[in-house]
């Protein structure tokens, strides 16, 4: 349990790693040499860019304008990356992940969010992006020193400073923003509606948090500071893969291995402070702890909320389970509680 529910650092990259030195000059002579070569082997008549990347193929889109990181700072892509030998090192497709005998059925697969602003992004695609519109596709041959994220004005000024290995980026832009805040709160109130879910009962705040009374709690009863009570829990993707329950048969149905986990009720000390519940000997993650700082005695919730109250813009430990910009959603179900005010009297 405490792999996913408990607070961690952890960090996924998804696109390409690559080294930069800027106190002093590199020398990519020879990796020019050889990338220009199998340009010309291979695709003689793709259009270069400004800065030096190719374009292999591309499909106009017929959305929106995607512009610069000022316009829209996330974009949702859908991509494959490839060495020049054809090597996959990294893709979104569970069919890419099924020929590679990589598939996970708990990982997530489709469209990444990538923030513009981060070294999740490197100078190559970005020059792309500012060309495109939603839905446009392409596929770049990306010269190594273009793989860092975007710090120089001059193809010349890369080139002298930037080392990294080439790699051909094909992708899709599914979806442009400038608020992720905003948009995961329009993908939660769109998966609220799809379920069927009365989103009218639904209690929200600004922060994106979304709680739904399921089992009416006790009349007349609170919860005080340093009160106690017992919980089964289910967290899960909006995707519906599970990727955490108290509970051994939802665990194991949802593909999950359970060994060295405990399958049992997790004893809640309660606070109004979200940040000061107890779970079990530990915390949890924000949007987690919100929910059990608001249940009364007696009560079952549901709760959804975005990314920013769970594991924001570096997803999970196993980034595959919990991808970066994740809403996520827990049912929660009371089994027992204890207060103090009623053992003292």
């Amino acid at each position: 349990m405490k792999r996913i529910i408990i607070i961690f650092a952890a960090v996924a990259a998804l696109t390409v790693s690559c080294k930069k030195d800027e106190t002093q000059n590199v020398d990519n002579t020879a990796q020019a040499a050889r990338f220009n070569a199998w340009i010309r082997v291979n695709h003689p008549n793709a259009p270069r860019t400004t800065l030096g990347s190719y374009v292999i193929s591309e499909k106009k889109g017929n959305g929106g304008r995607v512009g610069d990181a000022t316009e829209n700072l996330y974009v949702q892509l859908e991509y494959t990356r490839t060495q020049l030998s054809g090597q996959i090192t990294g893709y979104t497709s569970s069919d890419i992940a099924k020929q590679l005998n990589a598939y996970d059925s708990t990982h997530f697969y489709g469209p990444r969010i990538i923030n513009r602003a981060s070294s999740q992004n490197i100078t190559g695609l970005e020059e792309s992006l500012c060309e495109m519109n939603i839905g446009g596709s392409r596929k770049l041959a990306i010269p190594g020193w273009l793989t860092s994220y975007p710090s120089y004005a001059t193809e010349e000024e890369y080139f002298k400073k930037v080392s990294g290995t080439d790699v051909i980026f094909e992708f899709t832009v599914r979806d442009a923003f400038n608020d992720v805040n905003e948009w995961e709160c329009s993908q939660i109130e769109k998966y609220i509606l799809e379920q069927g879910l009365p989103l009218e009962k639904f209690t929200r705040d600004t922060t994106g948090f979304y709680y739904l009374t399921t089992s009416s709690p006790e009349i007349g009863k609170e919860f005080n500071d340093d009160d106690t009570f017992t919980i089964h829990y289910t967290g899960a993707r909006l995707d519906g893969q599970v990727f955490d329950s108290s509970v051994r048969k939802t665990y194991v149905d949802a593909g999950l291995n359970p060994a060295g986990k405990e399958f049992k009720p997790v004893t809640i000390t309660y606070n109004k402070e979200a940040d000061k519940v107890k779970f079990g000997s530990g915390s949890a993650i924000k949007g987690f702890s919100m929910a059990l700082s608001k249940m009364r005695p007696g009560e079952n919730v549901t709760v959804i909320f975005m990314s920013a109250l769970g594991y924001s813009s570096q997803g999970g430990s196993d980034s595959g389970l919990i991808p970066a910009y994740c809403p996520l959603r827990f049912d929660i179900r009371m089994t027992d509680y204890t207060l103090k005010s009623e053992t003292t009297e």
